[in-house]
């Protein structure tokens, strides 16, 4: 097995492992969680940055999105494209977009705790 393929199975466990974690976090803290949440903190007023505890599932859910429609990609390119390093780099950017996601996810929580 190339080690190209190692490294990219390595990428899409990491990305199903980080959104299955968002999603199991977001179940698991949901209860706890206060009516308000900061979700759209860089917004100028206070008012306009808080929204209800339900629209913190929108994090998870673009995550699992995210990777369906990559996998999807993923397939096509490499029917079509014998590339090993165009596939390697699909699947380091759908990780850095995970591990971003994940981090507005944990800042998120972090600030209303």
């Amino acid at each position: 097995m190339p080690l190209n393929h190692k490294l990219n199975n390595k990428l899409i466990k990491l990305n199903l492992a980080i959104s299955l974690s968002l999603v199991i976090g977001w179940l698991i803290l949901y209860r706890n969680l206060q009516p308000s949440l900061p979700l759209f903190y860089t917004l100028p007023s206070p008012e306009a940055s808080l929204a209800s505890k339900e629209w913190l599932a929108i994090i998870p859910g673009i995550s699992i999105i995210i990777n369906s429609v990559h996998w999807i990609l993923a397939r096509q390119l490499k029917l079509r494209l014998n590339q090993p390093t165009v596939w390697r780099l699909f699947w380091q950017m759908t990780t850095m977009i995970q591990i971003l996601l994940a981090t507005a996810f944990v800042r998120i929580i972090w600030i209303t705790y």
